[in-house]
């Protein structure tokens, strides 16, 4: 019964595999065939080898599989490169970590763009600047002598987002009312997401459609005060607090320092730290 279940499976064929020697066999397409079948051979001095989709295609269906999916025209199977890249997958890890305080890595791929019989003892590892936005990317190392050698890598990983509980509109402050958090698989950003929301601290650069993910690019930080607006005044010190009524001179986000006046039109600087409520420090 497993046999037969396995014969009508969907394969999805993916466009490189990498391998262990110059024979391709049936078990690098297929991980849990029985099948030890040689497909085809790299060549002598060569570390690579395309095959077409149609050729790769009458082989699988000549073995029990029948039901193949790929839109490639062909295929590439790499011999693999014997060399270690535990150094430069921790510096990935490091990496991404500086951008997600909340990613959770569980593996990464990365092999080098052609067959290397080994790495230099000393060498740089470059990841360019935007390369975070994706899971999927080139980097490079730089030997001491200037010699690059180019890698492609994967990363598989979750990570935390924030989105739209419901349709956003415009101007609208970012709360934990209007938006939830949730875990999804890391693919491709176009702006860094939001993980982490601080109350009265954004606002909605433009609308926003339910179940959104909410990047950097859609928001801006909030005013809090703004100009022209009676704002609530808060003077405390030596055991005392006072209390009292003021207009805003200029706009305020959270934090920022602000011009108020007085109704005796005194002027004083005060600290923003609510909504239409500064402090006086």
């Amino acid at each position: 019964m497993l046999f037969t279940i396995q014969l009508f499976a969907t394969v999805n064929i993916k466009s490189t595999y990498y391998i262990t020697s110059n024979t391709i066999y049936l078990k690098d397409i297929i991980k849990d065939t029985t099948k030890n079948i040689k497909i085809a051979e790299i060549e002598p001095y060569r570390y690579s080898k395309r095959i077409s989709r149609l050729s790769l295609f009458r082989i699988l269906k000549k073995n029990g599989y029948n039901q193949c999916k790929t839109s490639l025209r062909y295929i590439t199977f790499i011999k693999k490169s014997p060399i270690s890249t535990t150094k430069i997958k921790l510096a990935l890890k490091k990496y991404y970590q500086k951008y997600y305080n909340d990613i959770h890595i569980k593996n990464i791929i990365i092999q080098p763009r052609g067959f290397i019989k080994s790495l230099p003892k000393n060498y740089i590892i470059d990841i360019q600047t935007r390369n975070y936005l994706s899971h999927k990317n080139i980097l490079s190392i730089k030997s001491l002598n200037n010699k690059r050698i180019f890698f492609d890598y994967t990363l598989d990983a979750d990570i935390k987002v924030i989105l739209s509980k419901n349709s956003l509109d415009k101007g609208l402050e970012l709360t934990t009312f209007n938006t939830y958090t949730k875990y999804i698989p890391f693919h491709r950003f176009m702006a860094t997401p939001l993980e982490n929301l601080k109350p009265h601290t954004l606002e909605i650069k433009w609308k926003i459609k339910k179940d959104k993910i909410i990047t950097t690019r859609d928001v801006k930080q909030l005013d809090l005060v703004k100009r022209g607006d009676m704002i609530n005044v808060s003077l405390n010190g030596n055991g005392l607090s006072i209390s009292f009524m003021a207009k805003s001179i200029q706009n305020g986000k959270y934090g920022d320092i602000i011009t108020i006046q007085k109704q005796n039109r005194t002027r004083l600087k005060a600290m923003v730290v609510g909504k239409n409520r500064v402090e006086i420090r």
